[in-house]
């Protein structure tokens, strides 16, 4: 005959049939899996075309140097000129001895005068000293001496030898300043030293035209005298792919993955503030790399295997 249940035993029953079941353990590290897959591998770093079209002007003036030596002058000038049109000093010279020269763009010694001043402005040296020129000489705009004596002056601080020179002899003739043959007599003597091969005759000339106390004073100028130091990037001299910059995406990338690795970089909004910066530090000390804060390949190397590793085991 059937058996009826108790009570007890219809109530523990019932508690059986509403329990949740336990997950299976490959049930879980699947779970874990499908989320660790959300995190990508950061792309690498843009090609030089990659940078130059997506505005880096570095890139752009860079791969404008490159179809300047392979003589594709059309493009070499379009992508100068996109890296000028930034502010980007080097490119700005350089678009001025394209239009000085007539390649891959108008012969325009009006337009090489402007981009000359526009890069001597933003700091490059060479273009100081053709700058001064330009005024000396009166080409692409009007004559000033005065305007020959500034941008002589500054490019003969950055160590120009040949502005160095002509500044001697605007000092000793007094074009566009007083006569002073006690500057000029320095100017010669620094030049002399830095390797013109005509200013020693004028420093051998001078010095039978000023008192030996002059003379002493110039000598010692000229000898204490060192060159300043000029911006590198404005003068074109760039770090080894200095172009290769994250793009908001690798930074926000990278965030992602710096946070799911407890390295709390803050918002990822593919900005490099404090808090992401120092995340990328302190990433880039557990890897063994030079740490610099911000995102480089070398770091980017380090994150994608960080990522591919903690994906093969499935977990975060």
């Amino acid at each position: 005959e059937p058996v009826e249940a108790s009570a007890t035993d219809t109530e523990a029953a019932s508690a059986e049939a509403v329990a949740p079941l336990p997950m299976p353990e490959a049930t879980v590290n699947v779970a874990v899996a499908d989320v660790q897959s959300a995190l990508e591998p950061i792309p690498d770093l843009p090609t030089l075309e990659e940078a130059a079209d997506a505005g880096n002007a570095i890139a752009q003036f860079t791969l404008g140097t490159e179809r300047l030596d392979a003589s594709d002058y059309a493009m070499a000038a379009s992508l100068i000129r996109r890296a000028a049109d930034q502010g980007q000093p080097a490119a700005q010279y350089r678009l001025a001895k394209l239009h000085e020269r007539g390649l891959g763009v108008p012969r325009d010694l009006v337009a090489a005068r402007e981009w000359t001043q526009r890069s001597a402005r933003n700091g490059n040296i060479k273009a100081m000293h053709d700058l001064a020129v330009f005024f000396a000489e009166g080409e692409g705009g009007p004559q000033s001496y005065a305007g020959a004596v500034e941008w002589f002056r500054k490019a003969s601080e950055y160590g120009v030898v040949d502005s160095q020179y002509n500044l001697g002899v605007l000092y000793e003739q007094g074009l566009g300043i007083s006569p002073d043959l006690g500057e000029a007599l320095t100017w010669f003597e620094i030049a002399a030293r830095e390797g013109d091969t005509g200013a020693p005759a004028k420093v051998q000339a001078l010095r039978e035209r000023v008192s030996p106390e002059v003379a002493a004073e110039a000598a010692s100028k000229a000898e204490t005298w060192s060159a300043a130091a000029g911006s590198n990037e404005a003068n074109g001299v760039f770090a080894d792919n200095e172009w290769k910059t994250p793009l908001l995406s690798h930074v926000r990338a990278a965030q992602v993955a710096l946070d799911r690795f407890g390295y709390a970089p803050g918002t990822a909004d593919g900005s490099i503030g404090p808090a992401t910066a120092q995340a990328i530090r302190a990433f880039q000390r557990d890897a063994q790399i030079t740490a610099t804060g911000q995102i480089d390949e070398a770091t980017i190397e380090a994150l994608n295997a960080r990522i591919n590793t903690t994906t093969a085991r499935g977990a975060l």
